[in-house]
């Protein structure tokens, strides 16, 4: 077990003394093979925090669990390409109401190209595209707005890209023209945060 930080987990900044445990655990298998470099990734975090204030305890426990696959092979001598796919797992729990669960699959593909069309030139392009499957289960807090689940259960699909074209005009000064658009989705506290605070 260790001590890690990373954007997978909930963030939740509160006025309260906190104490938690974080865990991870790593597989990769990486192969040069005539199909090109292969790599594989598997990994899960775990996450455990309680916030303590004055006659109350609010759990908080968060799993992510990713797997990776990619190839990277070349074409000729100018072209480098990667293709990947993706699949994560994130789930929340604790801080909902009791015995209630919050959670997305994300499946994605993605694909890098790089030209290097002269010795000070080249252009670098890659898509992905994201595919996320959100859910909800379990109870709800009282409320007047949401009467059940389902108003969880969602799917958004968004595609991200980036393209630089770089010129390394002398030994000491390059040019770069970059276009790019990024996605980031919302933690689990964002999509299904549910707990009445006293009036709120």
């Amino acid at each position: 077990k260790n001590k890690i930080k990373t954007a997978d987990y909930a963030v939740i900044y509160t006025p309260f003394n906190t104490k938690g445990e974080t865990s991870s655990a790593k597989a990769s298998y990486i192969a040069n093979t005539g199909l090109g470099i292969i790599q594989a990734n598997l990994y899960r975090n775990w996450m455990q925090t309680v916030a303590i204030a004055p006659g109350m305890s609010l759990p908080v426990k968060n799993a992510v669990t990713v797997a990776q696959l990619e190839d990277l092979f070349k074409i000729g001598n100018d072209h480098i390409i990667r293709l990947q796919t993706e699949y994560r797992h994130n789930q929340l729990s604790g801080i909902l109401s009791e015995g209630a669960e919050v959670s997305y699959d994300v499946y994605a593909a993605g694909s890098m190209w790089n030209w290097q069309i002269r010795d000070d030139l080249g252009w670098t392009n890659a898509l992905r595209l994201d595919h996320l499957i959100l859910e909800r289960t379990g109870p709800l807090a009282p409320n007047a707005l949401i009467a059940s689940n389902d108003g969880f259960d969602q799917e958004l699909t968004e595609l991200s890209y980036n393209s630089g074209l770089v010129w390394n005009a002398t030994e000491h000064d390059t040019f770069r023209l970059m276009t790019a658009r990024g996605v980031q989705a919302p933690s689990l506290v964002d999509y299904g945060l549910d707990l009445n605070f006293g009036p709120v």
